[in-house]
């Protein structure tokens, strides 16, 4: 695989080239958008002042700050109240104010201490400390280009560059699936593992063994390798000699972390590190992104397993739920704790620092005793260490290389690289400047920066399920699994991976004992989906199955379950899983939904006293959060769509008809006002009585029109009323989980105007830093809403993932087929996906604003393209057809040529 051409110009929405036409001239200085920030340390760090952006004064005109920021020297950045930073005042910050020493390196939003003081870390070099401020937005000068040997690929959109790094919050993750930790980190979290029980349970925190640092030398580039899943430093000594680090969690080998060193050029340099490993967890971190830096790890001492390796054995903090001891192991080099170490590197050898973990969640029933796991972790290292570094990661990089054979490619078109700023998300208000980006590289970058995550995330041979905050982090969400990973992450490689989809799905199945469980609890039968779920399924509140809020009275995953098992099933053809594990779920699920829905009068059901999915109702009108409401729309809906497939499949799979199941289906309630031709939340609610003081958060009645409209026959033309009534009206805060809905649902309808509106909201609102990190809220003080940090945010990830693949490459997965019906991105001249799934085969497909082309890999079985006027095109493996859009009637349709007849 040619790296640079796996991403063809594919796009971040972060990075632009400033153009200054007023002058004439270009400028090829790169700057980072940071909005509502600003470097914070103190008066040293303004280097000058210019007199606008203030109280009554104008404001300031950013290629004025640009020009002035060039002409200094000290100049790292230039923020939009006229003042030109340098990093001197953060590096010399002193001690926080609670007068304990800052220990890790700067994060860009502060949170309040226990005394209330909003501390900025001390930056460490090469970073800056930034701080959140309302209204002031910060650009960060990229003086330095990438290395050379990087340059390709950032072009290429396979790597993001940054020089400074950003802070801890907005580092990047490197995971493998099983597990995984934001860079700097000094967390590393397993997928699957908690610790605690029902009532207060999480994700266990294990000290990581991969938060290295080079001490003395300069860092001078970062770079998340996105192609070889590596995350890459480099560094100087300012007399010839370079360095780079390399952090990755290995895919082939799940349990090894490796950080390594090697010398890229100069004679013999000697190095001298230090780590953030901390096995007894006696030493605070502070907060990890807002999430509490819990002991949730009892190690032994270690014991001495070889020359300069030690193994440290352990076990959670808290039995489980059914008194499990959960057990761990780390086996590593002897690192001392807070310790210095001194390491000389001759030219071109490598130093790795080689870690495994293992623990008992990996043998079957979590049957293991300590020297079983230990046994594992030793087994793990040695061959890791055998393999030797350079063996280690080619094994590594070939692994994501492959996975990267499935991609999305975005050509840019040379004559539409420059766009107006208020044309363009309102970049630069209250001026004309123009600024030169090239917007197809700037999708590519943020659709291949998700992909990174979710990939990082999930893998085939370990079904722990994918957190809203992704397998790195806690992310605010305890490491629980929610409804986000059912629509939004499992989708978002269906496409591409299906066997990462179906890894997810497995994790539903592995944990339908505690659905049954949990529905017993409750009262009803079949299988109840915890609203929050940690090991094998069990719920992670609400334990006594009453209450209000979230946890009680959100009931609709048994549903959403449902609906992924359809979305795969129509997606793959997957019979044999289908029968093994879909049909479990889906009937499990079934026979819950028809214990919880209710006769409301003769042939028609609904689902009484849940909390919607718009979290934002109004609770002191329709006691939404504490008792809950009636027919909940997604609740209803995904409902009668799990019971209709349920009720198909057992016909398919012959087990006979379930008619009850039928009756339910095409009996639910689903609330319509039939004046206005849209779809309502729920009994009782209304539209114009909601703005300005409610909006609709996150989404609800437009999963309708995406991802159900094929299931429950939305019409396009109630479509458009739903989303004239409900886009208005929705939250901003949460752009990670609305605005790909928004994208999709527009581009549906042929609005491809409003569709891009919606998708510089995905990439803008709440997407942060150079590694394109994001969070789950949108930060900008005009946004209302929360104002948290939860980052990592892996929901958002599979929502801009499905904006870019079922809205703009117009993938729609029916019933009969795979619909396709593409749409161009401004400035993009073609949009292609390699290595797309559909029914047992992998097909390539690409559209121009003239053409379409399509063909099935070599090796793979013949496949069927339907244009809407019903003509056939044969798709035979190896052959590519070219039709011009003239003569094909979108959408078209792949089918498997066996349906035809």
């Amino acid at each position: 695989m040619q790296r640079n051409t796996v991403f063809a110009n594919l796009w971040v929405p972060v990075v632009y080239v400033l153009l200054l036409l007023s002058s004439g001239a270009s400028c090829s200085v790169t700057y980072t958008h940071w909005p509502d920030t600003a470097v914070n340390g103190g008066p040293a760090n303004v280097v000058q002042q210019l007199a606008c952006g203030g109280p009554q004064q104008p404001s300031c005109n950013i290629s004025a700050l640009m020009s002035a920021c060039d002409a200094n020297t000290g100049c790292i950045g230039f923020s939009t109240n006229g003042s030109l930073f340098s990093c001197a005042g953060c590096d010399a910050r002193s001690p926080s104010s609670s007068g304990q020493p800052h220990s890790r390196p700067a994060r860009r939003f502060a949170t309040p201490d226990a005394t209330g003081n909003n501390d900025v870390v001390q930056g460490t070099p090469g970073s800056c400390c930034l701080d959140k401020a309302p209204g002031v937005d910060l650009y960060l000068a990229q003086r330095t280009p990438p290395p050379a040997d990087w340059q390709a690929a950032v072009a290429g959109a396979s790597m993001l560059f940054a020089s400074p790094e950003p802070g801890i919050c907005f580092m990047p993750e490197v995971g493998n699936g099983f597990f995984g930790t934001v860079v700097s980190s000094a967390s590393v979290y397993i997928s699957g593992l908690f610790n605690g029980v029902c009532g207060g349970t999480t994700k266990a925190r294990i000290p990581s063994t991969a938060a290295i640092s080079v001490n003395d030398f300069q860092l001078v580039a970062s770079a998340l390798d996105m192609l070889n899943g590596v995350y890459r430093r480099r560094y100087t000594d300012g007399n010839g000699s370079t360095v780079e680090q390399r952090f990755y969690a290995h895919r082939v080998m799940r349990n090894i972390l490796v950080s390594e060193l090697e010398l890229l050029s100069g004679s013999a340099a000697t190095l001298n590190l230090s780590t953030l490993f901390d096995p007894s967890q006696q030493q605070s971190y502070g907060t990890e992104c807002g999430s509490l830096a819990t002991k949730d790890l009892v190690l032994d001492a270690p014991s001495s397993v070889g020359a300069d390796v030690v193994l440290y054995a352990g076990r959670m903090v808290s039995l489980g739920d059914e008194g499990e001891v959960f057990r761990l192991s780390i086996v590593t080099q002897n690192f001392t704790v807070g310790g210095a170490r001194t390491v000389v590197l001759s030219p071109g050898s490598v130093l790795s620092f080689i870690s495994a973990i293992a623990t008992s969640i990996e043998f079957p029933g979590n049957n293991a005793t300590s020297a079983d796991v230990s046994q594992r972790a030793l087994a793990a290292f040695d061959v890791a260490q055998a393999t030797g570094s350079s063996a280690l990661l080619k094994q590594h990089t070939a692994a994501w290389e492959e996975l990267w054979q499935s991609r999305v490619e975005i050509t840019s078109r040379s004559d539409q690289r420059t766009v107006d700023a208020d044309q363009a998300g309102n970049l630069f208000p209250n001026n004309d400047t123009v600024i030169e980006y090239d917007l197809a590289l700037a999708i590519a970058q943020h659709y291949n920066s998700s992909m990174y995550y979710l990939l990082s995330s999930v893998r085939a041979d370990w079904p722990g399920g994918a957190c809203p905050g992704g397998v790195a982090t806690l992310g605010g969400y305890e490491g629980v699994l929610f409804f986000d990973m059912d629509w939004y992450v499992m989708p978002g490689r269906l496409h591409g991976h299906p066997d990462l989809a179906r890894s997810l799905l497995d994790a539903r199945y592995d944990g339908l004992p505690a659905a049954f469980q949990a529905a017993t609890v409750f009262g009803y039968k079949g299988a109840m989906f915890p609203w929050t779920s940690a090991y094998l399924g069990r719920p992670s509140g609400c334990c006594s199955g009453t209450g209000p809020y979230e946890d009680c009275l959100e009931q609709h995953t048994a549903g959403d379950v449902g609906v992924a098992v359809m979305q795969y099933y129509h997606s793959t053809g997957d019979s044999t899983w289908l029968q093994a594990h879909g049909w479990p779920l889906l009937e499990g699920a079934a026979d819950f939904l028809t214990s919880r829905v209710s006769l409301l009068s003769p042939g028609v059901y609904g689902i009484l006293g849940v909390l919607p999915v718009d979290e934002w109702c109004d609770d002191a009108a329709t006691h939404c959060l504490t008792k809950g409401i009636n027919n909940d729309v997604h609740s209803n809906a995904v409902a009668k769509v799990a019971l209709s497939f349920a009720a198909y499949v057992s016909e398919m799979l012959g087990y006979g008809p379930r008619p009850e199941w039928q009756t339910i289906a095409a009996g639910m309630k689903i609330g319509f006002n039939s004046t206005g031709g849209f779809h309502i939340q729920f009994d009782g609610s209304c539209t114009d009585c909601l703005a300005p003081n409610h909006y609709v958060c996150p989404e609800d009645v437009l999963y309708l029109t995406y991802p159900m409209s094929d299931a429950l026959n939305v019409s396009p033309a109630v479509s458009l009323n739903d989303a004239n009534t409900y886009v208005p009206i929705t939250c901003e805060e949460n752009a990670g989980m609305t605005t790909p809905i928004h994208t999709i649902v527009w581009l549906q309808l042929g609005d491809s105007a409003r569709a891009e509106d919606e998708l510089y909201r995905d990439m803008y609102g709440a997407c942060y830093g150079p590694f394109n990190v994001r969070n789950e809220v949108d930060l900008h003080a005009n946004i209302v809403g929360g104002k948290f940090l939860n980052t990592h945010f892996l929901t958002g990830d599979g929502g801009f993932a499905q904006a870019i693949q079922n809205g703009y490459l117009g993938l729609k997965i029916t019933s009969s087929g795979l619909q396709w019906s593409p749409t161009l991105p401004t400035g993009a001249e073609q949009i292609a996906m390699k290595g797309l799934y559909f029914s047992g085969s992998l097909l390539d497909i690409a559209a121009t604003a003239t053409t379409l082309s399509a063909s099935v890999q070599p090796g793979n079985g013949m496949l069927c393209l339907v244009d809407a006027n019903h003509k056939v095109y044969n798709l035979f493996p190896g052959k590519a057809i070219v039709l011009p859009l003239t003569a094909f009637a979108l959408p078209g349709v792949f089918r498997s040529c066996g349906t035809m007849q």
